[in-house]
């Protein structure tokens, strides 16, 4: 996309989030906005932190690996995607969250990495609301046994849930599910994260209680894909 148009994707998206808060009766500043850079550029990267964002999320330790060096220090990283266990000592390293925690295992070896670092790592748990094979999480039976254990870990902070929810080309036909996940949330009362909507679904998932959302496509325009 064209460095001229962020600023102006950035404006409607601020509206619908204030809107999406209005028809509730929430804050706006009760959202936080992960702008999702997979496929994106250091250049617009750059020009959404100059028009305001200070939060950025990777899909891929490779691809993060290449990027974050070359922007500026102030940015804040999120990691989003799937992380492989032998990723993990990258992923303490550079990103200020995780928010792709999607089995005990992995759990485990992040709590021993940031052990070694002398640090305490933020993650979020990723749950499979629509119990899709091809996505990754813990399912809903799967989560209070997650949380328990997972909680003991010193060197990590279960700050609340993540998930992708099934798309569908009716935004509405996903309430359900981000219904679901704000019933999860609310069994926990030292939980306060629930990152949910992205570019097409985000007014209706902050509608239900979304906190944070990881929009990408909004905001850069459409990815382009490898030949």
């Amino acid at each position: 996309m064209p460095l001229s148009l962020i600023p102006d994707c950035l404006e409607i998206i601020r509206k619908k989030i204030q809107k999406s808060c209005q028809r509730v009766g929430r804050s706006s500043h009760e959202i936080m906005l992960v702008a999702a850079t997979k496929g994106v550029s250091a250049p617009e990267i750059l020009e959404a932190f100059h028009e305001g964002i200070q939060w950025f999320g990777e899909n891929r330790v490779q691809e993060a690996l290449g990027k974050i060096p070359q922007l500026p220090s102030d940015l804040k990283w999120h990691m989003m995607g799937h992380l492989q266990t032998n990723k993990a000592d990258d992923a303490i390293r550079l990103f200020e969250m995780i928010q792709s925690v999607d089995s005990f295992k992995l759990a485990e070896r992040l709590q021993k990495v940031a052990a070694q670092k002398v640090k305490v790592a933020d993650i979020l748990l990723e749950i499979n609301i629509g119990r899709e094979e091809t996505k990754f999480g813990f399912l809903e039976e799967e989560v209070e046994s997650a949380v328990q254990k997972i909680q003991d870990f010193s060197n990590l902070r279960v700050r609340g849930f993540m998930t992708v929810a099934p798309f569908f080309e009716d935004a509405e036909e996903g309430r359900p599910y981000f219904k679901k996940m704000k019933m999860l949330l609310n069994h926990y009362k030292n939980l306060d994260i629930l990152s949910m909507g992205m570019s097409h679904d985000y007014p209706v998932a902050i509608e239900e209680g979304s906190t944070m959302i990881r929009i990408g496509q909004a905001i850069f325009g459409p990815r382009e894909r490898p030949r």
